[in-house]
């Protein structure tokens, strides 16, 4: 059950991010919100996320 809360977690954080990624191309402030959320998170999550684009 543990292992399935990490998971489930590190999907939401990884979600958010793609979220996020795909709006900073329209808007300035997007791209601050990433990078915020981006060193807030684990860099598992964000490597996983910036090796999909």
């Amino acid at each position: 059950m543990y292992f399935l809360a990490i998971e489930i977690t590190r999907r939401k954080f990884a979600s958010t991010i793609s979220f996020f990624a795909r709006r900073a191309f329209a808007s300035p402030i997007d791209i601050r919100r990433l990078m915020s959320l981006m060193r807030s998170t684990d860099s598992d999550v964000s490597c996983s996320i910036i090796c999909s684009f």
